[in-house]
């Protein structure tokens, strides 16, 4: 019983982080629903057209001059995207018709790669069905230093064991609670694209 006690923990734990994840990422800041970094004021943006567009070796240069720009280039730097842009990536050229390298390269660590020198990674919690002018099913991808990522938990993982409720059909309810909130230590610290084509 102690055992399935820890299972149930730690699938509840891992459903909390991932929602927790997304909130970190695009958090709507409506409700009890923390703000997210794509829709932090400060955050710089890189636009890749009207209606979206791949990304190129110049965006993400782009997104590294920003971040040097405003003196963000140090610390705990990485880019994260969707698992479609990271396929993209995989298979774009740094310059067109050049063997110059695909703009992501594998990394030591499995399904992690480098853009540019810097860690990548891909996730579901980075949105993917973004809408720009007539584009539609459009990634994010953000550079950012992780370390200007501020996340206040003040009580861990809360269950409440509930045998009350559902009493008359013999079944006990289960409520899991985590208190977070999160900001960004600087705004500047972040460069993000919402426009990305993966197909």
């Amino acid at each position: 019983l102690a055992h399935l006690e820890a299972l149930v923990r730690m699938d509840l734990a891992a459903i909390l982080g991932t929602g927790l994840d997304k909130a970190i990422v695009n958090g709507s800041g409506i409700g009890a629903e923390p703000l997210g970094i794509l829709g932090t004021t400060g955050v710089a943006l890189v636009s890749l057209g009207a209606n979206g567009g791949a990304i190129t070796w110049d965006a993400v240069l782009e997104m590294e001059r920003l971040l040097a720009s405003a003196n963000a280039d140090a610390g705990n730097l990485a880019y994260l995207t969707t698992p479609a842009a990271r396929k993209k990536l995989k298979s774009t050229l740094k310059v067109a018709s050049v063997a110059t390298g695909f703009i992501w390269s594998d990394g030591s660590e499995p399904g992690a790669g480098l853009v540019n020198g810097y860690a990548a990674l891909a996730s579901t919690s980075v949105p993917s069905d973004l809408v720009k002018g007539t584009g539609t099913a459009l990634s994010a991808a953000i550079l950012g230093n992780w370390s200007d990522l501020v996340v206040g938990d003040w009580s861990g993982l809360d269950l409440v064991v509930d045998p009350y409720t559902f009493s008359s059909s013999g079944t006990t309810r289960v409520v899991a609670l985590m208190d977070v909130d999160l900001g960004l230590r600087r705004a500047e610290s972040f460069c993000v694209i919402k426009d990305a084509l993966t197909t």
